[in-house]
């Protein structure tokens, strides 16, 4: 789903330039400055919006990879719990619990940061800094 209104919102950002480029092309513009500032105002806030659901489909699909190890370590529990198997499968299942239970699943940015949902919060609260510093500078 994400992905499908990434594509859109890409699609109509590169439409957009594609417009802005042949208003300018033609010079039609000297007349409507402001009618072409708001447009470069729309196409940059789809920009953004491109990248912040492009962020959170990454986000997304990491936590659901994290999601996915807890369930497999439950599901080895239940198996190892309610099942009676033989001692060397049951040995063999109990190494790929703690296997998994020791060495988590971690995605991160160059190892400089882990990517979950306190990724997408930081961005948030970087681009409300950023735009309140830019409109303060506005005169």
């Amino acid at each position: 789903m994400f992905t499908d209104l990434q594509i859109l919102f890409s699609h109509i950002y590169i439409l957009g330039y594609i417009m802005v480029d042949i208003v300018f092309a033609v010079r039609i513009i000297s007349s409507d400055d402001q009618q072409t500032f708001v447009i470069m105002i729309i196409l940059n806030l789809l920009s953004a919006l491109e990248f912040a659901m492009l962020l959170f489909n990454v986000v997304y699909r990491c936590e659901k990879a994290y999601e996915r190890r807890d369930d497999i370590i439950s599901i080895l529990d239940h198996v190892l719990v309610d099942k009676y198997i033989n001692p060397m499968k049951k040995e063999t299942l109990l190494d790929l619990r703690s296997l998994v239970y020791s060495r988590p699943i971690q995605f991160t940015a160059a190892n400089f940061y882990r990517l979950d949902y306190s990724l997408v919060i930081s961005f948030c609260s970087v681009l409300t800094t950023h735009t309140i510093i830019l409109m303060q500078n506005v005169k």
